[in-house]
């Protein structure tokens, strides 16, 4: 992959990862960006180009476990698009503890009122 992260210090867990990627590309037509736990891939995108620059953007979860690193890479880009109007990230959200509970009681029925209609 022409550019590939270790991402290091990351705890064991479950993550949910996403990344937001403007890269420069060259001539090629597309971009295919991945978040990788090991050698499984959990999160991937294939985003197009205009032949200079391209746009990867994706969410999944992930699993981090003990001695395994976590990757992020991107195929046929050249580099990371450095803009500051325009910041590219990989975010990785911990999940190990849902909550758990319902909605029910909390959904009432819409009160509309003034609107009249056909």
């Amino acid at each position: 992959m022409p550019f590939n992260f270790e991402l290091n210090g990351i705890p064991a867990g479950s993550y949910l990862g996403s990344f937001d990627i403007a890269a420069t590309t060259g001539s090629t037509s597309h971009i295919v960006c991945e978040l990788a736990s090991g050698s499984t891939v959990n999160v991937v995108d294939f985003g197009s180009s205009d032949g200079a620059f391209a746009v990867s953007s994706a969410s999944g979860l992930l699993a981090k476990h003990n001695g395994t690193a976590l990757d992020f890479a991107c195929s046929d880009g050249t580099a990371i698009f450095a803009d500051p109007q325009f910041s590219s990230t990989v975010t990785l959200t911990p999940v190990d503890k849902p909550t758990h509970g319902s909605l029910g009681s909390a959904i009432r029925r819409p009160v509309v009122r003034g609107l009249t209609g056909h």
